[in-house]
């Protein structure tokens, strides 16, 4: 696209991110994400047809690296990877989790089972490792081996746990489904991330050689 043709660089993005993490720092989780989607910084490698900018992945790298040095309370790296994820099976809440109107994070740990009743699918089980999941307003979590679903946090039978571990910037929940029901249209959007959020950043720091 044009911005790469430009010869935008990822580094091009790392004043802008550390300034938009800078202005964070005294905000709730909504009004973060309305800033850092102004900034354009939550659809960085998601798609034109969503509000994205469209880029490689490794233009991620510098506003997660500002993210995690700024110690930002907010799931950025979820959020980036959501917006580009959602594209094709749920365009319309691709769009707005890159507009900054839709709060949603990753389960990282874990897996649910799924049962289909009519035009629902009913999960239970457990994930962990969900940042911030008490306080947004969906989560990605995996559906056996490979496949996932998108689930309201407010769903019935839908339990966001305490935080656990020594994370206390950006807290990670564990999420307990129990006979959540999830309309069938949101269910198995799409193939699970098969990665920790360590593996995550680094396949955003695989940066290309041009």
């Amino acid at each position: 696209m044009a911005l790469t043709s430009k010869g935008l660089r990822p580094a091009d993005f790392a004043a802008t991110s550390e300034r938009a993490v800078a202005a964070c720092s005294d905000l709730g989780l909504q009004e973060q994400a309305s800033l850092l989607a102004n900034d354009g910084l939550l659809g960085v490698i998601a798609h034109e047809d969503v509000g994205g900018l469209d880029l490689p992945l490794a233009f991620a790298t510098p506003v997660v690296a500002a993210a995690n040095a700024g110690l930002l309370r907010f799931p950025l790296l979820e959020t980036i990877l959501l917006g580009d994820l959602l594209r094709q099976s749920l365009p319309r809440m691709a769009e707005a989790i890159v507009r900054g109107e839709v709060l949603a994070t990753i389960a990282w740990q874990g897996s649910v089972v799924a049962e289909r009743e009519g035009n629902s699918v009913v999960l239970n089980g457990c994930v962990a490792r969900a940042p911030c999941a008490a306080e947004v307003d969906y989560a990605l979590v995996r559906v056996g081996a490979e496949a996932a679903a998108l689930i309201p946090t407010d769903a019935k039978g839908v339990v966001a746990e305490e935080s656990a571990g020594l994370d206390l910037t950006l807290p990670e929940h564990g999420i307990r489904l129990v006979n959540a029901a999830i309309p069938d249209d949101v269910a198995e959007v799409a193939a699970f991330l098969n990665l920790s959020p360590a593996a995550a950043l680094a396949l955003l720091m695989e940066i290309d050689a041009e």
